[in-house]
């Protein structure tokens, strides 16, 4: 049947009131090839979330590392050991002339003895390195030294450092730091950094991962 006109009559096309036939127009259709398309199989879908996962991961991570080597500050955060053996974080200034550094920790008490080692290596390229120690005991008496280092955490050998200066800010929770450059291997660009604490025992303290921080 004809489509109805808005009066209700049938409609006539142009074609039928001259005498032609009424022409019909061919529909037009689009073929989609959907067998050449392949939907990613669960497999596979799952091998794509873990690649782009590791790949976050490792970015993220470069990232971290380049930002704490960047601010020269070494963090380590809150851990299961004795509150004067914990390290939060250790502050560093590679300075040309001097190397300042500015340790802090949970919680440092004038009667209970306390310690802390930072592992420095002025030139990674050889093998020599050094450590910045510092003692305090629960009656108050102090240690500071500059050792040449035996390993990378604990045994070192004392050296002569004429300026070396270490204060104790009990009160801050922090102890700071003034050494020479001098006193150690000078020359190079880097310094290698690696903070310890505590292990009078051999068995409880804390420690910090290394860091790579430039001189200057």
């Amino acid at each position: 049947m004809s489509p109805l006109s808005r009066r209700g009559v049938p409609r006539v096309s142009r074609d039928a009131k001259k005498g032609h036939p009424q022409r019909q127009r061919a529909p037009c259709t689009i073929r989609i090839p959907i067998e050449d398309f392949r939907a990613p199989s669960g497999a596979y879908d799952q091998q794509m979330r873990t690649t782009l996962a590791l790949l976050l991961a490792v970015l993220l991570g470069t990232l971290t590392t380049a930002a704490h080597a960047e601010d020269g500050v070494l963090r380590d955060g809150r851990d299961r050991v004795p509150a004067q053996q914990d390290i939060l974080n250790v502050r560093i200034d590679n300075g040309a002339e001097t190397l300042r550094m500015t340790a802090r920790f949970r919680d440092l008490r004038p009667d209970r003895r306390a310690n802390f080692r930072m592992f420095v290596d002025p030139r990674p390229a050889d093998d020599r390195a050094f450590i910045v120690f510092a003692m305090r005991a629960a009656d108050g008496r102090e240690v500071a030294q500059v050792q040449l280092s035996t390993d990378d955490e604990f045994g070192g050998t004392p050296i002569r450092c004429d300026g070396l200066r270490v204060r104790w800010d009990l009160a801050r929770d922090r102890i700071r730091f003034a050494v020479p450059q001098d006193c150690m291997r000078p020359g190079g660009r880097v310094s290698r950094f690696k903070a310890v604490s505590g292990f009078w025992d051999g068995l409880h303290g804390d420690w910090t991962r290394f860091v790579t921080i430039r001189k200057g």
